[in-house]
């Protein structure tokens, strides 16, 4: 066994800052801390990182990409249902959705392999700028798409990746009201996606332990758990 972190070790991480980040979303008027949404910034960069490698190593990636626009459809009709029969008094909705970010990622990096394997330049490049497009209707928008074109591009250079994905979870916080501290910390603190450079740096290559459908399931699930628990909460 490789020293470092595996797929499947990366995947806990991930799960446990993000159910830290949706406990401080929805129930934040119990007083959850501020960096629990802190730990919560690295974690879609963490799936969009771990989907590449999927897309390089699974057998089917039609299959693959397929799997994850039908969760998110799943997930997309469950946020749905939730919303409304379980509406809040601040009328806060549960939204959250990064598998249709990383359908559409993954589509356009398949559309990418056409270009180069096939050489299917108009059919590839129109595809492409239709996913873009629409990239704006899902989880984190063209900035979640252009980590995961960035983690494709460099996969195999290391630094320059580091590098490029530094640059652009800094490059946020010129969309801040402001350069205080305060606002960094306290409102535009989306930069600290950056700090996923820790986890995914020690990545070792290796898959570990295979638990197929668990992560598919857990992800809306929890979301839909915590959310409802917080309406309970709120009509008492």
């Amino acid at each position: 066994m490789k020293k470092g972190l595996n797929s499947f070790q990366l995947k806990i991480i991930g799960i446990i800052f993000m159910v830290l980040d949706h406990l401080y979303a929805y129930l934040n008027f119990m007083g959850m801390p501020i960096w629990f949404k802190y730990l919560g910034r690295t974690v879609a960069p963490m799936f969009i990182f771990l989907s590449v490698e999927g897309f390089f190593k699974t057998r089917s990636r039609k299959k693959y990409i397929t799997r994850l626009y039908i969760w998110g459809i799943i997930t997309e009709i469950g946020n749905t249902i939730i919303n409304r029969y379980f509406s809040r008094p601040d009328d806060a909705m549960i939204i959250n959705n990064i598998f249709l970010t990383l359908a559409v990622t993954l589509s356009i990096l398949a559309l990418i392999e056409k270009i180069k394997n096939d050489k299917k330049y108009v059919t590839g490049i129109i595809g492409i700028i239709i996913l873009i497009s629409l990239s704006i209707f899902v989880e984190g928008g063209p900035i979640f798409i252009l980590v995961g074109v960035i983690f494709y591009a460099f996969r195999e250079k290391k630094s320059i990746m580091f590098i490029a994905y530094a640059i652009l979870s800094l490059s946020i916080i010129f969309g801040a009201e402001s350069f205080t501290l305060k606002t960094l910390l306290y409102n535009n603190y989306q930069w600290m996606m950056i700090f996923t450079l820790i986890p995914i740096s020690m990545y070792n290559g290796e898959r570990g332990r295979s638990i197929k459908y668990f992560f598919y399931v857990f992800y809306p699930v929890h979301g839909w758990i915590i959310f409802i628990y917080s309406t309970y909460l709120l009509s008492k």
